[in-house]
């Protein structure tokens, strides 16, 4: 009965019918974009997006640059996640003898080009490109460093001792950490050595990377996966994404309270669509009320018919976001990416479905009774 009841009603009004559909979808993809926008935010203010996208490989033993089998190893991690990389960084082992000069926080710093490096030091470091080295000493591999603020402190166990001639920017040293300086980078605590322009016999204890997105678990497996059957490392230390803690920022207390407001404002507002239908639609209630249809049959299939087509609404809205919205949100939002799972999907729908029927309690059966006693009386 429900059906035909339904099929009767769209047949008599299909373009309101259209109409209701497109506004719920127009406002539901609003209230995605705002929710991925607030989430974003969110975890930009907090550690989660730290621990969502960060590698740390502590090795057990350590790794020499000059050794063709551990260079090896290391060139395999772009050539298995290159394409996801921001940025990787091998740490140096320091302090081994009072007769060794090295920098304070030294680390090798690897890029894919010349480009890539470039591109670096401009975006996270602030570096002028005239303080980086040329692609000719990037390509032949010349030694070469990035100084930072390096201060010579005899009372701390790591230290350095820099110095360089203005002229040739040779920096002064024992033959096996002697670089030339390219220039000077405000916001590096130590030196930067280039990877493939660094000195010999460098001990490397550490890697660490940094992806460029928040990865999908399927990828996560897989680069995970890949380290685990490559590296002899200290499992105890190491440190892999924690998709969890990014996608906990979803219970944030804030967005949880402005996710809430933002439905009931939606649903306010397709509530009155409803009561409007039933402005237009009131003496086809009353009609059937007076065929025999109880005053409560009449409500059940109006909820029934607004249930129907909200969830409609919010399927394709749902599908329009994920596959055509989404990854252009994402270009300028990157956490949105990972944070609007098919779980997630669901509990949106879930609350705005709720959220309607509850609406429809307090606001349009009362009126939809109001209006099927009046119409009555002018039968």
């Amino acid at each position: 009965m429900f059906i035909k009841y339904l099929t009767n009603s769209i047949k008599n009004n299909p373009f309101w019918y259209i109409l209701t559909v497109f506004c719920e979808i127009v406002l539901l993809l609003i209230l995605f974009c705002v929710n991925g926008i607030l989430l974003n935010t969110l975890v930009n203010n907090s550690k989660a997006w730290m621990n969502s996208n960060y590698y740390s490989i502590p090795l057990k033993k350590t790794l020499t640059t000059s050794k063709p089998e551990d260079r090896k190893l290391i060139d395999s991690i772009y050539e298995n996640a290159g394409d996801d990389i921001d940025f990787m960084v091998l740490d140096i082992v320091t302090g081994m003898d009072s007769t060794m000069y090295y920098a304070m926080f030294p680390m090798i710093r690897v890029f894919k080009s010349y480009e890539d490096m470039v591109y670096f030091y401009k975006k996270y470091q602030e570096t002028d490109e005239s303080n980086l080295p040329t692609r000719q000493q990037y390509e032949s591999g010349e030694k070469v460093v990035v100084m930072g603020n390096v201060e010579y402190n005899p009372f701390e166990e790591y230290y350095a001792e820099f110095r360089y001639s203005d002229e040739n920017h040779i920096l002064v040293g024992p033959d096996d950490v002697a670089c030339t300086v390219t220039g000077y980078s405000p916001h590096i605590a130590g030196v930067d050595y280039i990877y493939g322009c660094e000195p010999d016999n460098m001990q490397i204890y550490r890697i660490e990377f940094i992806l460029k997105n928040i990865p999908t678990k399927q990828r996560l497996e897989e680069i995970t996966g890949f380290l685990k059957e490559t590296f002899d490392y200290d499992s105890e230390e190491f440190v892999e994404p924690e998709l969890q803690s990014l996608l906990d920022i979803r219970k944030n207390g804030a967005n949880i309270l402005l996710s809430s407001l933002m439905l009931l404002l939606i649903v306010f507002n397709i509530t009155l669509i409803f009561k409007q239908t039933v402005e237009r639609r009131k003496r086809d209630f009353a009609v059937y009320r007076f065929c025999g249809f109880s005053q409560r049959t009449n409500i059940v299939y109006f909820l029934g018919e607004m249930l129907i087509l909200s969830a409609l609404s919010v399927l394709s809205a749902c599908i329009i976001f994920e596959c055509a919205v989404k990854s252009a949100l994402s270009s300028y939002y990157s956490m949105v990416e990972a944070l609007f799972t098919p779980g997630y999907y669901f509990l949106l729908s879930l609350g705005y479905i709720a959220v309607t029927a509850l609406l429809f309690v307090l606001c349009i059966a009362p009126s939809l009774k109001k209006s099927i006693a009046l119409q009555l009386c002018n039968l």
